[in-house]
């Protein structure tokens, strides 16, 4: 990797970095509370504040100094890469695997959390490219120990299935407890 690749990571970092500091400061009034007569150090608005103006001056510093590192390489007729928003894309990528796990999340209440999971797995297991049915029987038998040791074991409190409700008594009280 050239430092031109490294420039434009760093201006991809940099932007995320503004963007971020410049919504936690926006966020601050409707996020925290200022008391009348209450010491400032005290406030329950003052530390987060100060914590969040910290982090938009270090991450509004590196970006003016990433760019002009970039002004620097460009007037001395280096070969910069400058697709900052390609970088970003490409960082943003694993928000992908996200929305993945939300519609795993708002499948449980629905699917149950055995049926859910298995589907989750075996589905991850095919977008990670992975296609012998090996790979396929262990991604299931990881879901199942998964379940097993959560809603068995540990006796973790999690949604039932929708369509457990449709099983006779004896079933539906079986998977309810135990998947």
């Amino acid at each position: 990797m050239n430092s031109s690749e490294y420039l434009t990571g760093e201006k991809a970092f940099a932007i995320l970095m503004a963007m971020l500091s410049s919504f936690l400061l926006y966020s601050i009034p409707q996020e925290t509370q200022w008391f009348s007569g209450m010491a400032v150090s005290k406030q329950p608005r003052f530390w987060p504040a100060m914590c969040i103006i910290g982090l938009s001056l270090f991450a509004f510093s590196y970006g003016f100094s990433v760019w002009r590192k970039a002004a620097a390489m460009t007037n001395n007729n280096d070969d910069i890469n400058t697709t900052e928003l390609g970088e970003m894309k490409h960082w943003l990528g694993p928000i992908e695997f996200v929305g993945y796990f939300l519609l795993y999340v708002v499948a449980v209440p629905w699917l149950g959390y055995l049926l859910a999971t298995l589907i989750y797995f075996l589905l991850m297991t095919w977008r990670m490219g992975y296609r012998k049915k090996s790979m396929f029987w262990i991604s299931a038998a990881t879901g199942l120990l998964i379940v097993l040791l959560f809603k068995t074991l540990l006796q973790v409190k999690i949604t039932s299935g929708a369509w457990y409700e449709l099983l006779p008594d004896a079933g539906a009280t079986f998977m309810i407890i135990n998947f």
